[in-house]
């Protein structure tokens, strides 16, 4: 019962992920590849959101609640930029404003701090058991013929040494705070690592989990 709960789970967890990178992990892409030129002269924060969502597609929008707690029609925006990823710009801007950018469905919100992590963290299961789990390439003898002046062969036997280094679970749980968006996790009181079954089960937010999908994407392509 318990593997067949599980099974369920990781079913879920890859559909979860599938998901996610088509339409988080794509306005993200997105952003960081879109390269914009600005010229703001004491534009509005609201003006100039509008004028990113022209040039790049995606929508932007301030977070309801947090536009409560200050006052939008004071915040200004003035800089010159020239191929400027918009990725970059926005978080350029969201520091002048004191705000934080996040992405859920689909589109990027400006929030105040006080709301960065509200009801944004996502759990995620992580199979990594291809990772840490990986067949060992077991040392064996190798065989070669060593010439000498008389011209009779010699058969020198080496021992081969093992080279096979294995990821263990426990390392990749400490590696991925250390890695991905290192200092997150401690402002984040939501956020959680964890094993199950050679598994990792993460509680973060959905542009962490991004970032985390492609450090294993990393790891897997240098394994």
């Amino acid at each position: 019962m318990k593997y067949a709960i599980l099974a369920v789970l990781v079913v879920i967890s890859v559909l979860s992920v599938q998901l996610f990178a088509g339409s988080t992990g794509i306005v993200i892409e997105k952003l960081q590849q879109t390269k914009i030129d600005v010229n703001y002269d004491e534009m509005s924060l609201e003006d100039v959101l509008a004028d990113i969502k022209t040039k790049t597609g995606v929508s932007v929008i301030i977070d309801p609640k947090s536009a409560k707690e200050i006052d939008i029609e004071d915040i200004e925006i003035t800089m010159k930029l020239t191929e400027i990823a918009a990725y970059d710009l926005l978080k350029a801007i969201a520091r002048h404003a004191e705000m934080r950018i996040v992405f859920k469905y689909g589109m990027v919100w400006m929030v105040t701090p006080e709301h960065y992590y509200d009801g944004r963290n996502i759990v995620k299961i992580y199979d990594v058991r291809d990772i840490t789990m990986k067949i060992r390439d077991f040392p064996g003898v190798s065989i070669r013929l060593k010439g000498n002046s008389t011209g009779d062969n010699e058969i020198d036997w080496v021992e081969e040494e093992e080279t096979y280094e294995p990821i263990i679970i426990d390392d990749l749980e400490d590696l991925i705070p250390d890695f991905v968006a290192k200092g997150n996790w401690d402002e984040n009181p939501g956020a959680s690592i964890q094993q199950l079954s050679g598994m990792l089960i993460i509680r973060q937010a959905p542009e962490v989990h991004y970032e985390i999908m492609k450090l294993l994407a990393e790891i897997r392509s240098n394994s």
